[in-house]
């Protein structure tokens, strides 16, 4: 299988499984912390929107094979490995936040931080200064302070 066809493979299959998992997992009680705060709540909902952007154009690029670097192919590769693994710690995500199970909701929030942080280093060497790294900067700074820093310690010291 070209590493192409894994990159469609993973974004299919494991985007369904985050996406579900939302659906599926919708806490009926709030666990919307911090982002209760109407400006909070606007800033996560910008940088979400940004980010999500980022991810299916940064996706399509990497299906479609496109780079501009001649380092990029052992990249290419190897951006597969933080790709299935941020997929994986965000389908992960809303399943554990609504069994109430802080530490590991905390770690799948790390462990995606760290991916996309992975993923950015990535764009770089794959698609230079461009509008897809900046994007995927966005996504690094929304898995990162919002998520996991700001929604995270509000998870954790609220009652469940």
């Amino acid at each position: 299988m070209k590493t192409s066809e894994t990159f469609l493979l993973s974004f299919l299959v494991q985007g369904f499984l985050v996406l579900s998992s939302y659906y599926i997992y919708a806490p009926k009680k709030d666990i919307w912390g911090v982002l209760s705060n109407p400006v909070v709540f606007c800033v996560w909902c910008v940088t979400a929107s940004l980010s999500a952007l980022g991810f299916i154009v940064f996706s399509i690029m990497n299906i479609m094979s496109i780079s501009t670097s001649a380092d990029a192919d052992e990249v290419y590769e190897w951006t597969l490995f933080p790709y299935s693994i941020f997929q994986s710690s965000a389908s992960l995500y809303m399943p554990l936040a609504k069994s109430g199970y802080k530490v590991a909701t905390l770690f799948s929030l790390f462990v995606a931080a760290v991916a996309t942080g992975v993923m950015v280093f990535s764009s770089v060497v794959l698609y230079g200064a461009s509008a897809i790294t900046i994007l995927m900067g966005v996504l690094f700074f929304h898995c990162t302070v919002i998520d996991f820093f700001m929604w995270g310690y509000s998870f954790w010291t609220m009652e469940l």
